[in-house]
Order: C-alpha cells, then sequence, then structure tokens
C-alpha cells in the first residue's frame, strides 16, 4: 500500500482535482488503518463530487465505524456526532439512526433517541429491533396510526 500511495500522491500532484485518485489513495490510508487521512480524501473527494455514491459510502462508513468505537469506550456525546456524519453522507441507512438513538439514549437526550427511532420505523417499518426499542420506551402506540392498520404489524 506503500508504493500505491505515493503514485497515487504524485497524481494529484499533477492534477489535485482528481476525485477518483482521492478516492483510491483513501482506500489506501483505511487499508493501513490511517483513518483520519482517509476521511480527509474522502472529504476531499466529496468536495469535489459531490454526487459520489462511492465517496459518500466510505465516509458513512468510517463515521459509523469510529462512532461505534467511540460509544464503546463510552464517549457518547463523540459517537453521536460520528453518528451525525454518517447519516449527512447516507440519509437513507436506519442503522445509522439506530445508532445515534442508542448514543443518545446515554446521554438520557430521550427527544432525540426517539426522533431517530422514528426516523427508523420512517426508513424501514419491518425493522423488529426498531419496534423492540420503541416498546422499550412506551411509544409504540403513538407510531401505529403513521403506519396504518394493526394488521401491518
Amino acid at each position: 500500500f506503500v508504493q500505491a500511495l505515493a503514485m497515487y500522491s504524485m497524481a494529484l500532484e499533477h492534477d489535485p482535482r482528481a476525485a477518483a485518485v482521492r478516492i483510491n489513495r483513501g482506500d489506501c490510508h483505511r487499508a493501513m488503518e490511517e483513518v483520519g487521512l482517509a476521511l480527509e480524501d474522502y472529504q476531499a473527494a466529496l468536495d469535489m463530487a459531490p454526487d459520489n455514491t462511492e465517496v459518500r459510502i466510505r465516509l458513512a462508513t468510517l463515521h459509523d465505524a469510529r462512532g461505534l468505537a467511540h460509544f464503546d469506550r463510552g464517549h457518547h456525546t463523540e459517537a453521536a456526532a460520528e453518528f451525525t456524519s454518517a447519516i449527512r453522507c447516507l440519509p437513507q441507512v436506519p442503522h445509522y439512526y439506530m445508532h445515534r438513538s442508542a448514543a443518545s439514549q446515554a446521554l438520557r437526550d430521550l427527544p432525540s433517541a426517539l426522533q431517530d427511532l422514528r426516523r427508523v420505523v420512517e426508513l424501514d417499518p419491518s425493522n423488529e429491533q426498531v419496534w423492540a426499542r420503541l416498546a422499550g420506551f412506551g411509544d409504540v402506540g403513538a407510531l401505529l396510526p403513521r403506519r396504518g392498520s394493526l394488521t401491518d404489524l
């Protein structure tokens, strides 16, 4: 990866606006566990190509992984911030909201935790985990009118 990293860096000297090269160099950094540098390259690529789904996926995945690591260490504020970054990249992914909800709940920010769980229901109404979590909040009944009839359960 070191050689590839050097080659991508040389290519960027010639064309600093090459989003694909930034993505590839970010992949090298990620493989070398240089997450901060990978994030920098991915973010630069996203700035150059805002509609690039590949870079959005990479960014969201890294932010989610960093959020989970923070969460596991009990750094819930940092975890919530990383999950928010993942959501900004890919707002259609339900488990990013589930993760942020857990961080919000750990921070005792129950309104935010519930809001994220409700968003998961909108994105994936058949997600059994979200219904179990909502039941713990006593919030399932409030969502039933949005879902339709009880036969939808």
